[in-house]
């Protein structure tokens, strides 16, 4: 994991950076500016930030206005986001989630509720992915924070379903429709669903397939076409990983429960 600080007291930040070595690499900026620089080059270089801790008041660009950049911004709206700020009164907490903040704590920090805030965030990002594995019906809202993240699944699914038939229908045509490149594209969908954009796709494939095995009286091989794939075998193949039965067995099965 990689963690950027945005702190400038020194013995905050010193504090931070020591606390956050337990999850991951550490960078650390004393002024907004700064912060804006090192996440803008992560961007480029292909090494983005997984956690973010941003002190509210900095100068030069501050936590509030830097959130709403990162959380406005599809490519970035993913990334959670701490606030951090010595303010505790009930408007500087709602003007914290109103910038699109994941979390919020006062200082001075509370080593215990610190990491529990961090260790909350991180397993309901993998409890989304979870939800995604999981439901043969997909429900972006189940599996998405912001309105933005959720916009962007609802528009991914749909172009999916759109091709469904379409076996040439790839990952390329997903960041053309998308306006992102391969590797933003890979970021984002790892970061919601755990998955390649790729996988994303075929996953998506597999799902409707499980509904029609479910609730139609088209053929195995019928299915197949009907989702895209070329190959009953490999159709047969990514079906019992994706659910752990065969379609033949699912179907016998009848209650759809998966693996």
């Amino acid at each position: 994991m990689r963690i950027l600080i945005a702190e400038d007291d020194r013995l905050s930040r010193t504090f931070l950076e020591e606390f956050m070595k337990g999850y991951g690499t550490c960078d650390s900026a004393e002024d907004g500016m700064t912060t804006l620089d090192y996440f803008l080059d992560s961007l480029k270089n292909n090494e983005p930030y997984d956690l973010l801790c941003l002190d509210i008041m900095m100068p030069k660009v501050d936590g509030l206005e830097m959130c709403v950049r990162i959380k406005n911004n599809i490519q970035t709206s993913h990334i959670p986001i701490i606030l951090l700020t010595a303010r505790i009164s009930d408007e500087a907490r709602i003007e914290s989630y109103k910038a699109g903040a994941d979390s919020y704590i006062s200082k001075p920090f509370n080593y215990d509720i610190l990491l529990t805030r961090i260790n909350m965030l991180l397993e309901q990002q993998e409890k989304r992915k979870e939800i995604f594995h999981k439901e043969i019906e997909i429900s972006p809202q189940n599996i998405t924070i912001t309105s933005l993240d959720e916009e962007f699944v609802e528009k991914a699914l749909r172009l999916v379903e759109e091709n469904m038939e379409n076996p040439e229908f790839s990952v390329n045509n997903l960041c053309d429709d998308l306006g992102m490149s391969r590797s933003q594209l890979y970021r984002k969908f790892e970061s919601i669903t755990g998955l390649t954009p790729n996988d994303f796709i075929r996953s998506v494939r597999l799902k409707r397939a499980a509904q029609l095995l479910r609730g139609s009286s088209y053929n195995i091989s019928e299915i197949s076409d009907r989702v895209g794939f070329n190959s009953i075998k490999y159709f047969n193949k990514y079906f019992k990983e994706e659910f752990g039965f065969t379609p033949t067995q699912y179907r016998s099965n009848g209650s759809g429960e998966t693996k």
